[in-house]
């Protein structure tokens, strides 16, 4: 969290005291190890009548690497000419929402795939999202799919240029991160062999992950 202007440090810490009041300032606190089933899935109840899926993917945190994932859940993931959308949405008629994020910070990465449908879709929702997933891996990418991901990324890329604070942000964070800069990354995408891509995609199935279904 950051606080930006307009206010001193000791309202800055009062208010957090006030909002966030578990912990207790300058103590450390080990952070609890996460658990994964041997079969990498895990159910829970709820979701209203609905049923939602999130697929959790470790990526290696490293800036090719992410790149290369990043590459690849762009042609899995949510947008309309994406695959997962074009399972969920066009072939089965199961989903109302499908998204496809990559999250990164110091240390650590991870794809998160999710989508949602009809309660009683719930089984067959599990079973698109993995599938899509695991087809990709097996069959890699075709020479259309990767050009319309390179097409995007540069796309992202030069939306960044034209916003100063988009830019900050991202330098920021690539200073923080140890990772390239926008031309440079840009630079990457351009030139990313497709098999580096495809073996990306395979390794991180292959690692840790997990697939979370939350319905009634």
């Amino acid at each position: 969290m950051a606080v930006v202007g307009g206010i001193s440090a000791a309202a800055a810490h009062s208010a957090v005291r006030q909002h966030f009041s578990a912990g207790h300032a300058g103590a450390e606190h080990s952070e609890p190890r996460a658990t994964f089933g041997t079969n990498g899935f895990m159910r829970m109840r709820g979701g209203h009548g609905q049923a939602y899926v999130t697929k959790l993917i470790a990526v290696p945190p490293r800036p090719r690497q992410l790149i290369a994932v990043g590459m690849a859940l762009d042609i899995v993931g949510s947008d309309p000419d994406s695959r997962l959308f074009q399972e969920v949405r066009e072939r089965l008629g199961l989903g109302y929402e499908v998204s496809a994020t990559l999250d990164w910070g110091a240390g650590w990465a991870v794809a998160i795939i999710s989508a949602s449908a009809a309660r009683a879709a719930a089984r067959r929702l599990v079973d698109a999202v993995e599938n899509t997933c695991q087809r990709a891996a097996a069959e890699g990418f075709s020479a259309d799919e990767l050009q319309r991901a390179r097409k995007k990324l540069r796309y992202r890329y030069a939306s960044l240029a034209e916003s100063r604070y988009d830019r900050a942000l991202s330098l920021a964070e690539g200073t923080l991160l140890g990772f390239p800069l926008p031309e440079e990354a840009e630079r990457i995408v351009s030139r990313m062999p497709e098999a580096e891509i495809e073996a990306a995609w395979r390794g991180v199935l292959q690692g840790r992950t997990l697939t979370a279904l939350l319905a009634d």
